[in-house]
């Protein structure tokens, strides 16, 4: 768990968004935004 406080702390977490609706997509931008490297995944049927 420490491993994982320290990485985000320093911007070396990845983040994983499913869903890229109304909520996923702007959580996405504002991840970004902050410098974290973001992975987002949907499906569009």
């Amino acid at each position: 768990m420490k491993e994982l406080i320290e990485k985000i702390k320093n911007r070396d977490a990845t983040v994983g968004v499913i869903g890229l609706g109304y909520v996923g997509l702007p959580l996405c931008l504002r991840f970004s935004q902050e410098r974290f490297r973001v992975t987002g995944f949907d499906i569009d049927t």
